[in-house]
């Protein structure tokens, strides 16, 4: 199973954007990414944060696995799904669900803003991070004692 946290910020909205994702795949690799996007609005961050951590694990070979992505806009897991209207970014919405359909098993979970998920904080500070202009790809093993009881906590 892997595990997705995504999140978009803007500094002002529209402002400048970012978007973050932070990564956890079945092996406990564990992958941080920021992304700047220049002037934007929070949905648009939030939809790329999507888009974002999509794109590396279809390039990294990830299309195949389970897959929870974890974001905190009920608005990003409604357009994505179909369950609401897309009335702007309409462009941006059919380029995510076109990567979406290279995905088996991939499902969304809303987890609430701030509320203490540790991996959704990492999310929102790589977004406010990328907003600022920074970029982050980095990835690092983890210990396999360290992965399973990662793993254990996700799975409850």
């Amino acid at each position: 199973m892997i595990y997705i946290w995504t999140d978009g910020a803007c500094i002002g909205n529209p402002g400048p954007g970012g978007a973050g994702a932070f990564i956890v795949l079945e092996d406990g690799k564990r992958g941080a990414l920021a992304q700047s996007l220049g002037e934007t609005t929070n949905n648009r961050a939030e939809l790329h944060a999507v888009k974002l951590a999509l794109a590396v694990c279809r390039e990294l070979g990830y299309t195949n696995d389970p897959m929870t992505i974890y974001t905190d806009s009920r608005n990003v897991i409604g357009w994505l799904t179909g369950a609401f209207r897309v009335k702007s970014n309409v462009e941006l919405v059919r380029d995510i669900r076109s990567l979406m359909e290279g995905f088996l098993g991939l499902s969304f979970i809303w987890v609430p803003g701030h509320s203490g998920d540790p991996n959704n904080e990492r999310a929102d500070r790589l977004a406010r991070y990328g907003a600022t202009g920074g970029v982050i790809d980095e990835w690092r093993e983890e210990s396999d004692e360290q992965a399973k009881v990662e793993s254990a906590t996700l799975s409850e």
